[in-house]
C-alpha cells in the first residue's frame, strides 16, 4: 500500500486498503500520505474525517498539504481543530508544522504567535520560524532571535543557512 502511494498509483492504494480487514492508524495516514500527495486537500480532508483516530504524524501530514498548497483557510482550520483536540499542549512536530504552514502561506506575524506560545522548541522548530522570516525579508528579527535560540538549543547547519539567507534577502551584509 505504501510503494503504491509514493508512486502515485492512488487508485490501487484505495484498493489495497478497502481490502484490508483491519485498518489501524499507520494504515489510514499511508493513505492519507498518498491522498495528499496525489491529489489535493479537500481529498486528504476526506479521508482525514474518515479516519477513528489521529495522532500527531496525521495532524502533521495535513499541515504540511496545506503548506504546500498555501491554503491557509484550511491550515487555519486544521490548527484550530488540533488545538481542540490536543490542548495548548501541541507537540513539537504539529506546532513546528503550524508555524512552517503560517509562515509559507504568507503569514509571519501568525508564525511568530504560535512559535512563541509553543511550550517546548527543538532545532527544528527554531529553523522554521528562521527560515519563515528569512523568506518574507525579516533579517533583522532573525538576528535579534537568535541569540535567543542559542540559549534554548544548539544551532545546526540549517540554522546558519537561515540566518545567512535572512541576511541576505534583507540588505544585512555587512
Amino acid at each position: 500500500m505504501d510503494m503504491y502511494g509514493k508512486c502515485g498509483m492512488v487508485g490501487e492504494m484505495r484498493w489495497v486498503f478497502g481490502e484490508m480487514k483491519e485498518k489501524n492508524v499507520v494504515s489510514w495516514i499511508v493513505v492519507l500520505d498518498g491522498v495528499l500527495k496525489w491529489e489535493d486537500v479537500r481529498s486528504g480532508r476526506l479521508v482525514f474525517d474518515e479516519m477513528l483516530e489521529w495522532n500527531e504524524i496525521a495532524w502533521t501530514i495535513m499541515i504540511v498539504a496545506c503548506a504546500r498548497s498555501v491554503d491557509v483557510v484550511k491550515g487555519r482550520w486544521v490548527q484550530v481543530y488540533v488545538l481542540k483536540m490536543m490542548g495548548m499542549e501541541v507537540e513539537i512536530m504539529v506546532g513546528t508544522a503550524i508555524v512552517d504552514m503560517y509562515a509559507k502561506c504568507g503569514r509571519v506575524d501568525t508564525a511568530v504567535k504560535v512559535f512563541e506560545c509553543m511550550p517546548r522548541r527543538n532545532v527544528v522548530a527554531w529553523n522554521a520560524m528562521l527560515s519563515g522570516l528569512a523568506m518574507h525579508g525579516r533579517g533583522r528579527v532573525v538576528v535579534d532571535m537568535f541569540p535567543r535560540m542559542i540559549e534554548e538549543v544548539r544551532p545546526d547547519d540549517l540554522t546558519f543557512i537561515a540566518v545567512l539567507s535572512a541576511c541576505s534577502h534583507s540588505g544585512l551584509i555587512d
